[in-house]
């Protein structure tokens, strides 16, 4: 199996993977304190879009996620200062879903493990975690209501909590120097996503290269007897 080691990641990658769109709106209504024990008041939005490559392994998804981010931040610390800030920002990311329950089975009823159920169709209860790929990174944990069809399209409604990181410069009223508040702003919001070419597809692509390099291993093991 040595010599096809290549061409079968490479067909690995090909065939495991479908796609996925996302919609995520976010609130952000926080309260932090400088390390000079300032405090300041954190007003937000977040509006993001996600475009993402899956491989759905039944009990796991992975998920390399592109987030296109547009969030507006309002700040005013405890003596009247104020900053506001708009940015766009273009995001990598790293995201695992965890299939827990499925709530409804579409072909045969009744509640489910969802790993145990092959080419699923069903309604199912997800957890999520997704974080940046660096060291200070944002991060986001979700709950998802999810309709699942295999070799269709998979859509989930989600909610759940978002950390991010944040940086502003106040001036309040009276003061000479401008105060710098950095920390995360806390949130929480919800969205819609949808996969396409939805199924365990990565799953069964693993257990047919076992198949196929046990075969051949007992092939070389007979033709050396």
């Amino acid at each position: 199996m040595d010599r096809f080691r290549v061409p079968v990641v490479a067909m690995i990658c090909a065939m495991c993977c479908g796609c996925a769109a996302q919609y995520r709106h976010v609130v952000f209504h926080d309260h932090d304190v400088a390390p000079s024990t300032h405090t300041v008041d954190i007003r937000g939005t977040s509006d993001a879009t996600q475009l993402a490559i899956v491989a759905d392994f039944r009990y796991v998804r992975l998920l390399l996620p592109a987030d296109f981010v547009v969030q507006q931040f309002h700040f005013t610390d405890e003596d009247g200062g104020v900053d506001e800030k708009t940015e766009i920002q273009e995001r990598r990311a790293f995201r695992i879903d965890v299939p827990l329950l499925t709530l409804w089975n579409l072909d045969d009823g009744g509640l489910a493990y969802p790993g145990a159920l092959a080419h699923r169709h069903s309604i199912e209860l997800w957890l999520s975690g997704e974080t940046q790929l660096r060291k200070k990174a944002d991060y986001w944990a979700d709950v998802g209501l999810v309709y699942y069809a295999t070799d269709g399209v998979g859509v989930r409604l989600f909610g759940g909590y978002t950390s991010v990181r944040y940086r502003a410069t106040t001036s309040p009223p009276g003061q000479e120097f401008p105060r710098l508040f950095e920390g995360r702003a806390n949130g929480f919001g919800g969205g819609i996503e949808l996969t396409f070419t939805a199924g365990e597809h990565a799953l069964d692509l693993v257990k047919w290269l076992i198949g196929v390099d046990r075969r051949y291993r007992e092939r070389e093991r007979r033709h050396h007897q």
